[in-house]
């Protein structure tokens, strides 16, 4: 696996290495359900921003964190897949279809278990079906929200903000640009990128507030 990489954006937070031994990690968590970044688990891998939230956004992903965070232990794909469909189908694991279990299943296989194998979230071992914690699955567990229905929640003030600041640009620089004061298109276009490239920020600055 790659260690290191950086966004477009250059941000990278340093994490710790839980290894693959399934040892579990130690967290500290804040009244708004976000957990705050320990300084005491910064190690030598590095992960950027967006690599976090890339993977945070996803609901079945985050199910993923939150099993392996209570499991502390390498644990095989059919027990994964049942736990995260009974959580979405809001059953017990007794009670969920063989195929609820299989679209779990499939959809962890061949999408998700790999890409966050890919940025050490987990260590994911394919052929034998089996997962434990990856380098950085500390780090983003100091990100993963307490409640998943928060989580949903806040993901979408955030897009509506970005929005909301698009539209006031747009406008500011409509009247600059009816007065002559600056050249629309060149302002424009900045601003623009500048509120898009913004958006991966939001969720940080939110928990480093926390």
């Amino acid at each position: 696996m790659i260690n290191g990489r950086t966004s477009d954006a250059g941000s990278t937070v340093e994490t710790g290495s839980t290894g693959s031994t399934g040892e579990s990690a130690t967290t500290d968590g804040s009244s708004d359900g976000h957990r705050g970044v320990d300084e005491s688990a910064v190690g030598a891998h590095s992960i950027s921003i967006d690599q976090i939230f890339e993977i945070l956004k996803n609901q079945r992903r985050r199910s993923v964190l939150r099993y392996m965070q209570t499991a502390g232990e390498e644990v095989r794909l059919g027990e994964l897949a049942e736990q995260i469909a009974a959580w979405e189908c809001d059953k017990e694991v007794s009670e969920i279809t063989s195929s609820e279990r299989k679209r779990v299943y499939v959809g962890l296989y061949q999408c998700h278990l790999p890409k966050m194998d890919d940025v050490d979230a987990i260590a994911y071992n394919k052929p034998r079906g089996k997962i434990a914690p990856g380098d950085n699955s500390e780090t983003f567990e100091h990100y993963l929200p307490d409640d998943d229905a928060e989580s949903e929640a806040r993901w979408s003030q955030y897009h509506t903000y970005i929005s909301v600041l698009s539209v006031l640009a747009i406008g500011s620089l409509a009247l600059l640009a009816a007065v002559g004061s600056t050249p629309p298109a060149v302002v424009g276009t900045a601003a623009v990128l500048g509120v898009l490239s913004g958006l991966p920020l939001l969720p940080v600055v939110e928990s480093v507030r926390s």
